[in-house]
C-alpha cells in the first residue's frame, strides 16, 4: 500500500496531473491510502495532528473521501509523517 501511495504522490509532485487522478489510477480512494499509511505506522489520528500541524479533523476527512484534493504541503507533511518518498 506505501508503494502505491509513493508512487501517486511521486505522479502528483512532479505535475503529471492536477487532480487527484493519480490516486484514482492507482485505486478507488485517496482515504483509503492515507488511512493504511497511518495504520501502517500505528499512529492515531491525534499522533499525526501533533507530528504534522494537520488538524485531525481534516485528517478524519481526508481518510473518508470528504476531502478529495488536499495541497501538496498538507500531502508532503503526510508523508514525511507516514515516512513516504514526496519529490517536489
Amino acid at each position: 500500500m506505501l508503494d502505491i501511495l509513493s508512487k501517486c504522490l511521486i505522479k502528483l509532485a512532479k505535475g503529471e496531473t492536477n487532480t487527484l487522478d493519480a490516486f484514482m489510477d492507482e485505486t478507488n480512494s485517496l482515504g483509503i491510502f492515507l488511512r493504511a499509511a497511518r495504520e501502517q505506522t500505528s499512529l492515531s489520528l491525534r499522533a499525526v495532528e501533533k507530528r504534522s500541524g494537520v488538524s485531525n479533523a481534516y485528517l478524519s476527512q481526508l481518510e473518508s473521501g470528504k476531502i478529495k484534493q488536499p495541497s501538496p504541503n498538507i500531502l508532503h507533511k503526510l508523508s514525511a509523517v507516514y515516512e513516504v518518498p514526496y519529490t517536489d
